[in-house]
């Protein structure tokens, strides 16, 4: 847990308009900003940064975000950190949307946050709903003091996500790991994968420990579990994400879960819905 961010909320200057273009959003002098993006399609992201910290939400499809060492796998609701400077590409298959907070270097700074994914709260969640409309002219502005200083107090209290398995950087695994990480329920053993590539399982493993820290079977059980944390999350039955990451029957997802994360299935179950009881109102 980090200790929260402080802001000198000064009152939203009252001839401000909805900002439209999302450079001259960067330079506002505001503690926190907001912005909103939805494609119509898939999304294959550039590499390209912000000055400002990015907190950015998948709000409604499953993501990929990928720095310079590594890529992280987001389902709806979970976020990635993004430290000011630091170059980043977004990635999706099914058309997304997303939800980001652009954070001052000073407030982000006080976070002490590394790079990463996080744990987002219901009620983080709707703050940065709130903050977006306020910048879109949805909604007005006079909460905006009260929802930042709301936004950071959860941004510091927050914790850090599961994980993501480390992404290789060799070609020769680098396409078996990003499928995986699409369909972790995939089946294929290393053999197979092997034959499929045209090489070896042993020459496979290899690079596996070599680019990643971890055998092949010790990646894609890392790969199911993360990607099982997201679903549960989500409020996803226990049976339904044992099939979906790989699993004959949910006792034996069970109790992988269990080995490998030290908690049951069941009690991330709806964890984000239920987060959403510490209602919001009266920030108005």
């Amino acid at each position: 847990m980090q200790p929260a961010a402080t802001a000198s909320a000064t009152p939203w200057p009252a001839d401000r308009i909805a900002v439209r273009d999302f450079d001259q959003l960067q330079e506002l002098p505001d503690p926190i900003v907001a912005w909103e993006n939805s494609y119509p399609t898939r999304l294959r992201g550039e590499f390209h940064h912000h000055h400002r910290t990015q907190l950015l939400l998948a709000v409604s499809a499953p993501s990929s975000v990928e720095v310079p060492d590594r890529r992280w796998s987001l389902q709806p609701g979970q976020a990635a950190w993004l430290p000011g400077g630091m170059d980043h590409s977004v990635s999706a298959l099914t058309a997304p949307r997303f939800r980001s907070l652009y954070l001052r270097a000073d407030l982000a700074a006080q976070m002490r946050l590394g790079p990463g994914t996080l744990q987002v709260s219901g009620l983080l969640a709707e703050l940065m709903r709130r903050l977006a409309d306020i910048y879109a002219g949805r909604e007005s502005a006079a909460a905006y003091p009260h929802v930042v200083a709301l936004a950071l107090q959860e941004i510091g209290h927050g914790s850090r996500a599961d994980p993501a398995p480390p992404l290789p950087d060799d070609p020769r695994i680098r396409p078996l790991c990003e499928a995986l990480l699409a369909d972790p329920g995939d089946r294929r053993t290393l053999a197979d994968w092997a034959r499929d590539l045209g090489t070896s399982a042993r020459t496979l493993e290899r690079l596996f420990r070599r680019e990643t820290g971890q055998g092949f079977d010790g990646w894609r059980r890392h790969c199911r579990l993360h990607l099982a944390t997201g679903l549960l999350r989500q409020g996803w039955p226990i049976q339904r994400v044992a099939w979906q990451v790989g699993y004959d029957s949910p006792s034996a997802f069970t109790a992988a879960y269990r080995r490998g994360t030290g908690q049951r299935p069941r009690d991330l179950i709806g964890a984000d819905q239920q987060s959403m009881t510490r209602s919001p109102s009266g920030i108005a």
